[in-house]
């Protein structure tokens, strides 16, 4: 099992469940950075933010930590 949400990330889809800053709004949507499912993946992240690919919807999103209610590995 991963460590953390990045290692999952890196490692296949993971669902996460965050509050908008924008709208207020509960989301909870999967997400990936692995090479599988991604063009271009990002190799490393640092700060406050987690930039991570939305496959449904196909686009790049960044999520601000602190609003991830919780996250699991699929």
């Amino acid at each position: 099992m991963a460590k953390s949400l990045e290692e999952s990330l890196e490692n296949g889809i993971v669902l996460i469940k965050f509050k908008s800053l924008r709208s207020g709004n509960i989301h909870e949507r999967e997400y990936s950075l692995s090479s599988d499912y991604v063009k271009n993946p990002i190799a490393a992240q640092s700060g406050d933010r987690i930039i991570c690919y939305d496959l449904e919807f196909q686009k790049w999103e960044d999520i601000d930590k602190q609003t991830i209610i919780e996250w699991r590995a699929l």
